[in-house]
């Protein structure tokens, strides 16, 4: 029965060093190189969370990237806000928008 956990500990040990080697050059991009966030409702996003000069307006439905998330007025029932960017034509754009106008977030730090 010692000899069968030996051999059981040896192979656990063994699967759990060669574990993150099988995923190497594989699997997901970073959230940040991948934009598949979407604006649930149109936004202009806002230069701050408090204001302080707006950008070009985003409709509802555009792609955007999260870069980071912050607190700020309660809008749209909640105080964190994300800062954005989108590559969406004619213009690009970014700033901070209410976190709640955001479907399908992704994990991002502070700002």
């Amino acid at each position: 029965m010692t000899k069968l956990r030996s051999l059981t500990s040896a192979a656990f040990i063994g699967l759990s060093l060669l574990a993150p080697l099988a995923g190497l050059g594989m699997g997901p991009a970073p959230a940040s190189a991948t934009p598949t966030s979407t604006l649930v409702q149109a936004e202009t996003p806002r230069l701050t969370p408090w204001g302080g000069g707006y950008y070009w307006p985003l409709a509802r439905g555009t792609t955007v990237t999260m870069n980071c998330w912050t607190t700020g007025p309660n809008v749209d029932g909640g105080a964190k806000w994300f800062q954005i960017t989108s590559d969406q034509y004619p213009y690009q754009s970014g700033g901070y928008v209410p976190a709640n106008s955001v479907g399908r977030q992704t994990i991002v730090g502070h700002c």
